[in-house]
This record gives C-alpha cells, structure tokens and sequence, in this order.
C-alpha cells in the first residue's frame, strides 16, 4: 500500500507531530508499504493517508479525499484535538471526524473523550518507542523528578514549579528536558531557575 502520514509542520521541526510522522513512516516502511511522511495542503494520491492533528492538517484531509476518492483517511486525535478543539467547540475538529473513515488515539481513556456518534470508528493503538541500551546511573541525591517534553504554554510546564514553591521543605530536584519553542518561555525558565535552586 501506499500510505501518507501528514503533520502539519515542516519535517524538519522538532515538534512531536513531525517527530511522529517520521516514526510511523519508518514503521509502516518495515511492514513492506510505501509510506512517505508529508506537510503539505495538496497531498499525492495514494492507498491511505494517516493525518496527524485533525484540525491543524484539515486542509489536507479534505484534499486527500478529493484527489483520492477511494482512498481511506485516518486522523490521530492529538491532546490539543481533545482537550482544546474538542471542548472549544471547534466546527473544523467536528467536520475532520465526520471526514475520516477510521480514528485514533494514543491512549485508552482518550476513548472516552470522542463523541458517542464517532465511536464505532475509534481505535486504540498504544505508541510504539525503540528503547536504546541504557548504562547503569548512579541515584541522585535526592528525590528528583523530570518534565520531559518541549515547553509550550498549552502543556503549562511551569505547574511543576508552582508546586516546588508549595514543597518548600521537601528535598526535591526538578529536570526539564525539551526546547523553549517560543522566547517568552526560555525567559520563564531562566526566571525560575534564578528563583529556585531545585530547579
């Protein structure tokens, strides 16, 4: 088969959404398909097209259907799909589900998030991560906890530091590993480490 898989960012960007195209990509490549990641509004033709993000590659969606008429569509509901489009009433989130032939979510209990008439067409499949061989690391000295994921106000990474000042007398290390996407949230950071050494 030949399968599409389209982010709505450039595949260059360190965004998740790119990240995973390329990932399902090089999977869907392995099982002996055609799989070719994209970001584009005009997509080729082709078998099947896996849009990541319903409401941010819409546009490609509806195009795919258009120039592929035969072809199957399978949105990934993302957490800004559900927690965001979804509650904020989004029409486009509510026409992508209407668009696609089968949906899918990352998470069991985002099952329960998608509207009963889309269930029928709702599927579970749990992400996939290629573990690296990991050397032995010493404890750290203290109770520590990391954020992993790139900083972005819609994840609201900085509740960790909120609850840091409200633990002030616990002995406890925060970590966050990502990138400041956005100026405004590299200056954040900075202003919180400044202010908390467990930081």
């Amino acid at each position: 088969m030949h399968i599409l898989i389209s982010s709505a960012y450039p595949l260059s960007s360190p965004k998740g959404n790119s990240i995973t195209a390329k990932r399902i990509e090089s999977l869907l490549t392995q099982t002996g398909n055609t799989a070719q990641a994209i970001n584009t509004d005009m997509p080729p033709t082709a078998d099947a097209m896996i849009s990541l993000h319903a409401t941010k590659t819409l546009a490609s969606s509806k195009s795919f259907k258009v120039n592929s008429p035969n072809g199957k569509l399978i949105v990934y509901l993302t957490g800004t799909d559900l927690y965001r489009e979804q509650t904020n009433n989004n029409p486009e989130f509510f026409e992508a589900l209407s668009l696609a032939d089968a949906l899918v979510v990352g998470q069991r209990a985002s099952l329960a998030s998608i509207p009963t008439e889309f269930l029928k067409k709702s599927h579970f499949i749990p992400a996939s991560v290629l573990l690296p061989p990991v050397d032995k690391v010493s404890p750290p000295p203290h109770p520590s906890l990391a954020l992993i994921g790139h900083l972005r106000p819609v994840k609201n990474p900085f509740l960790m530091n909120q609850a840091l000042e409200k633990l002030a007398d616990i002995k406890l290390e925060a970590f966050t590993l990502g990138a400041a996407l956005e100026p405004s949230m590299l200056s954040e950071v900075q202003c919180w480490q400044q202010s908390n050494p467990r930081f």
